[in-house]
């Protein structure tokens, strides 16, 4: 780089002075600077290749290498050239070659492009000298290919990578299969396979995971659901509905824990998780309806001490109350029962005495009516 910006000062400083300039001087700069420009566009073709197939991460990786190839250019591309170009000609000197500025114009949009994406294209070549696991390569690939689609280098590279992975995952499960507790390695091996972005999803080997963890789920927790089946349905048979509402949690806890296919578990089991659940269900409607029905007898206790209360109210209340009983299969209480009937019977004998009352009045009012009428008479 000193050598170019050497060679242009020398340049500059001699269209500065020209004519005192020797002529072998200049032929000597326009020599040197021919040559840079001939280096530089050498350079600018190899990043155009790259460019125009959409790898920008090495067009970039070339043009960063020293020096850097955007510097250069900026030193060459000296605001002088038309007239130095001009002295070349007229002293039958080596005219240097145009810069490819189109080249250059690329290289700037794909740095304003690539800044995002650095840190994981030094993550990428950090990977690949250190030999990391497939996996973490291939995690990276997927991340810059979303980034930089039109890339063709990453579309090509990730189809290798997949199916080195896959080759792995099947060496993985068959060492799984023959270890103890390797269940959690083989379901997230699975989580792998379901969840990573493949070009050809490995559909024969996801299913025979699948097959193996069903397996191994039936042979592992069919008895445990087949106990707590059992455990239930003494529950049931007890009316134990605390214990039954336990057991039939720690039912669906094992059953999201074991992975296990709702298929795979004995009819018996299946049975009686079904039976338990309706029984609950009407245990719990059967509750609800205890609670209205003394709910409803606490109010027609309260009615009953009111001294004003009205007959046909108590007697609503009360028809409430015995509809309600049906529903909860509850009778209304003997005592509650002799209460009420006492309060009617006192309040139909009250309503009678003032029907006798008022009457007696009325009888009262007409003798008295007929007497003042006699006497009038006379």
């Amino acid at each position: 780089m000193n050598d170019y910006q050497t060679t242009i000062d020398n340049i500059q400083t001699a269209l500065n002075i020209s004519d005192s300039t020797p002529v072998e001087a200049l032929q000597e700069y326009s020599e040197r600077y021919a040559q840079a420009c001939q280096e530089v566009n050498h350079r600018l073709t190899d990043c155009g290749k790259f460019l125009r197939t959409g790898n920008i991460g090495e067009a970039l990786r070339l043009a960063n290498t020293t020096p850097h190839l955007l510097d250069l250019c900026n030193i060459l591309d000296f605001p002088e050239r038309q007239e130095w170009d001009g002295i070349c000609r007229s002293y039958h000197l080596s005219v240097a070659p145009r810069l490819m500025m189109s080249v250059i114009e690329q290289l700037n949009h794909a740095y304003d492009e690539v800044s995002p994406l650095e840190p994981l294209l030094k993550k990428h070549r950090r990977l690949a000298l250190a030999h990391a696991p497939i996996r973490e390569r291939l995690a990276i690939l997927y991340q810059l290919e979303y980034k930089e689609p039109q890339n063709l280098i990453w579309s090509e590279t990730i189809p290798t990578f997949e199916q080195k992975r896959i080759e792995e995952i099947q060496s993985l499960f068959l060492q799984y299969q023959s270890e103890k507790n390797s269940r959690g390695n083989i379901m997230e091996l699975l989580r792998e396979l379901e969840t990573t972005p493949w070009r050809n999803q490995p559909q024969a080997l996801i299913q025979k995971v699948k097959k193996w963890l069903g397996s191994y789920a039936h042979l592992h927790y069919s008895g445990q659901f087949q106990e707590l089946g059992r455990q239930m349905e003494a529950a049931r048979q007890t009316g134990n509905r605390e214990t039954a509402r336990s057991l039939l949690a720690k039912w669906r806890q094992l059953l999201q824990e074991s992975k296990i296919q709702i298929s795979s578990i004995s009819e018996e089991a299946q049975a009686q998780e079904r039976q338990i659940t309706q029984w609950l269900k009407a245990e719990t409607v059967k509750g609800n309806q205890y609670q209205a029905f003394q709910k409803k007898a606490v109010e027609l206790k309260e009615a009953l001490k009111k001294q004003d209360i009205h007959q046909d109210t108590l007697k609503e209340l009360y028809q409430e109350l015995t509809n309600l009983g049906i529903d909860s299969e509850q009778t209304v209480s003997d005592d509650l029962k002799f209460i009420y009937q006492q309060k009617l019977h006192q309040l139909r004998k009250k309503q009678l005495q003032f029907f006798c009352l008022i009457g007696g009045g009325l009888v009262l009012l007409i003798i008295l009516a007929g007497i003042t009428a006699y006497l009038l008479n006379k």
